[in-house]
């Protein structure tokens, strides 16, 4: 089979994608591709097991440490991510708040209260949201990356200063 390791990757990834992007399992994927990959191909030659080919296999190298935005004066090892649920919740309220700004933008929603009403939820809540769709890049790439330190969540970044600077001061954090 042409590029092996490449199509058991391809497959690990897969199954891991499948299985909802779990952390720390990078081995079990890996060797179920494997099993699978190899399977397949046995079955589709004339080698009977007797006769494989043995492939040397080496885990693959972890992944990288998560390089977490450090609040000013705090040291790195007191420094925790911020929690997987709290990080969802973080990324589903920004990616709602573009949507919802787009649609005003667009004209698709008349107005605020139009989408208040649609969302079932107050137009406070609406434009709290909606300032979400203003934070600074590299602020929504931290929350999505997951590298925001704990604490920082939507309530802290909602209603947050327009200009990007502002807002790492605000949170105390270093911009790096």
């Amino acid at each position: 089979m042409p590029n092996l390791e490449e199509a058991i990757r391809e497959r690990a990834y897969h199954l891991w994608i499948a299985d909802g992007q779990p952390e720390g399992k990078e081995d079990v994927y890996w060797l179920s591709a494997q099993r699978e990959i190899l399977t397949t191909s046995l079955e589709g030659s004339s080698e009977t097991p007797a006769t494989a080919h043995m492939v040397s296999w080496q885990k693959p190298p972890s992944r990288k440490s998560r390089q977490i935005l450090i609040p000013l004066g705090v040291s790195r090892n007191e420094v925790r991510p911020i929690r997987i649920e709290r990080r969802a919740r973080l990324v589903n309220a920004i990616a709602r708040g573009r949507r919802w700004l787009d649609e005003i933008v667009s004209s698709s929603a008349t107005n605020i209260e139009q989408i208040a009403t649609r969302q079932k939820c107050s137009v406070r809540q609406v434009n709290m949201t909606i300032s979400l769709a203003f934070l600074a890049p590299d602020l929504v790439k931290a929350a999505v990356e997951g590298r925001l330190p704990r604490g920082i969540g939507v309530e802290r970044l909602r209603d947050a200063s327009a200009e990007w600077s502002q807002q790492f001061e605000t949170l105390g954090l270093n911009p790096q």
